[in-house]
């Protein structure tokens, strides 16, 4: 399954240019799912499958408006993470009973500012967290240095770690790298957290090598 998931990640989601979001075109208020210790990114897609009708009928409402919600994760003592991914909801298949199949593609982070509303559903007032600004040769020094761990972990040329090791070498965003490689290669939940919660690019950077 995993390297199902490295394929699909290595020829679905690596063009050649950089993927710019409008953070201007978010709503300052979207639903929330809290997924507890799962972690949503940027760039990335997430599959569920829906019983709760609760958050049914959050996505049905989603669905009918703008199609925009929130992914975001909880501490050990249930408040909501500070940072979450806001993202796109396609629905798929026909609307039926029984469970919702639905994936969520992940567009920006964003900075929790309050809760409007905690029932039936939580619904978030947030900003988009903006990325910072990395020197030229920091972030080619990393590129190279990330790289270099991806293709010692891959075992042919044609391995998923050595595709990914050459899209990350293309790409000129050191935050779509973190996002991207950070929710498909990541295995430790400690490590996503933080990964997601790290504002400084800087530090998400080293910190991204640090995983792998």
């Amino acid at each position: 399954m995993r390297r199902v998931i490295l394929e699909a990640m290595a020829t679905q989601r690596m063009d050649d240019s950089d993927s710019e979001t409008d953070s201007s075109l978010f709503p300052m208020t979207l639903p929330l799912i809290v997924l507890g210790d799962c972690y949503h990114f940027p760039g990335c897609d997430m599959p569920l499958r829906i019983f709760d009708e609760t958050y049914q009928s959050m996505f049905d409402r989603a669905m009918e408006t703008n199609r925009m919600c929130a992914v975001g994760g909880t501490s050990e003592t249930g408040s909501i993470f500070p940072v979450v991914t806001a993202g796109s909801l396609r629905r798929l298949g026909s609307v039926q009973e029984g469970p919702a199949d639905v994936i969520i593609h992940g567009l920006m982070r964003m900075r929790v500012l309050g809760l409007n509303q905690l029932k039936p559903y939580p619904i978030i007032r947030a900003e988009p967290i903006l990325s910072g600004v990395v020197k030229l040769e920091h972030f080619e020094k990393w590129q190279e240095r990330l790289a270099d761990l991806l293709e010692a972990r891959g075992q042919e040329w044609d391995d998923p770690f050595s595709r990914i090791a050459r899209w990350v070498r293309r790409m000129e965003d050191p935050t779509t790298i973190c996002d991207v490689v950070g929710f498909h290669l990541t295995k430790d939940r400690q490590a996503q957290r933080r990964l997601l919660l790290e504002e400084n690019t800087a530090e998400r950077m080293e910190l991204l090598c640090s995983c792998l």
